[in-house]
């Protein structure tokens, strides 16, 4: 009987690129987060700059997900 399995190194290939994926989506996560805090606090100082700054971070983060306009 002859059976067929793919090369060893099939899966693998296929894992790094999810595992990049799920780093790089962290990454933003986290940014995201700290960049939340960011604009919190900037609000709650009344400072406009340091809040439109988190801002444009926050709109930076959420186009590498690939979400909002």
């Amino acid at each position: 009987m002859s059976m067929t399995t793919a090369p060893p190194d099939a899966r693998p290939q296929e894992a790094v690129p999810g595992a990049c994926a799920a780093a790089v989506v962290e990454f933003c996560l986290l940014g995201l987060r700290a960049e939340f805090q960011r604009a919190r606090e900037a609000v709650a100082a009344g400072d406009e700059a340091e809040h439109a700054a988190a801002q444009a971070q926050i709109r930076s983060l959420l186009s590498r997900l690939g979400v909002g306009s």
